[in-house]
């Protein structure tokens, strides 16, 4: 069960600003400690920061969320084996061209954590996304810090979808992991310039076509180390594009962070450290980001 519909009450992220808004009755957290906002749990003391106004999970639901152990695909976030030489990528993306550098992700797409994402979509999500990033911003810092982004950009919504998703995951995701390193966040400074189906619903041959000239950038991302912040990464077509365009428009180099990375079958058999099938890897919903 998610709370986000009645957490959302005491929290709201300003994306135009990246402030973060409480409302009057919020002040109860200073009687009451704060909840988690994927089980509604009380906080121990241990898990709420003292200043801290991005939410947080639970020590029981941050297991959950984070099952494994592996270390990650430098290139596109997807779990490897320690001896695997992935300088070059990993049986996920070895075979592709990418135009981001790398990526990070919390963990695999499933369980808990793709029940989070998905949820992280609807009415009242907002607080679940901030707790995603939040929760990636801590797990990989060492990688942003070394990463160095100047800018924070989300993956953009065509302006249709925002009509009935005023609380794009992506964009509340950006606003914190540029909070938590201290960079601008720049939500207009890619845009989707048309609609496109949704990715879930294609092949992968499709989706690569699917976004095509989608995305326009502005200039003023020239000379900017870019870290682009989406919900989930598949197949990285979506990522891909934009970091197309982003470089396209003068941006140096352009780095990934996602909360999930859903894994398609791997095209190529037998290589070493290759990662075998894992259950629930190609349940993403059709609105799920690719």
């Amino acid at each position: 069960m998610f709370v986000g519909d009645a957490f959302e009450k005491l929290y709201a992220l300003d994306l135009a600003t990246g402030e973060e808004k409480w409302s009057a009755s919020a002040e109860l957290g200073f009687v009451a400690p704060p909840a988690c906002p994927r089980c509604a749990g009380p906080m121990a003391d241990d898990d709420a920061v003292p200043g801290s106004l991005f939410p947080r999970f639970c020590d029981d639901c941050r297991p959950l969320i984070v099952t494994s152990t592996r270390d990650q695909c430098p290139r596109c976030a997807a779990p490897v084996g320690p001896n695997l030489q992935n300088l070059d990528g990993c049986v996920h993306c070895r075979n592709d061209r990418f135009s981001f550098e790398q990526a990070v992700a919390l963990d695999v797409y499933r369980g808990p954590l793709q029940q989070a994402c998905r949820a992280a979509k609807r009415p009242g999500g907002g607080v679940l996304a901030a707790a995603l990033a939040n929760l990636l911003g801590e797990r990989s810092a060492d990688v942003m810090d070394r990463w160095n982004p100047t800018l924070v950009v989300p993956v953009p919504q065509f302006w249709l979808a925002r009509l009935w998703q005023t609380r794009h995951a992506a964009s509340v995701m950006a606003e914190v992991l540029a909070r938590r390193l201290r960079v601008p966040c720049r939500p207009d400074i890619l845009t989707k310039r048309r609609w496109t189906p949704a990715q879930g619903r294609l092949t992968p041959t499709e989706r690569r076509r699917n976004l095509r000239n989608a995305f326009r950038a502005d200039r003023q991302v020239g000379g900017k180390t870019v870290l682009l912040v989406d919900d989930v990464l598949t197949t990285g077509a979506t990522a891909h594009r934009c970091a197309k365009e982003l470089k396209r428009q003068g941006a140096l180099q352009v780095f990934v962070a996602v909360a999930a990375r859903g894994l398609g079958k791997p095209r190529i058999s037998g290589a070493s450290g290759s990662v075998p099938s894992l259950p629930g890897r190609n349940e993403q919903s059709s609105n799920d980001s690719e």
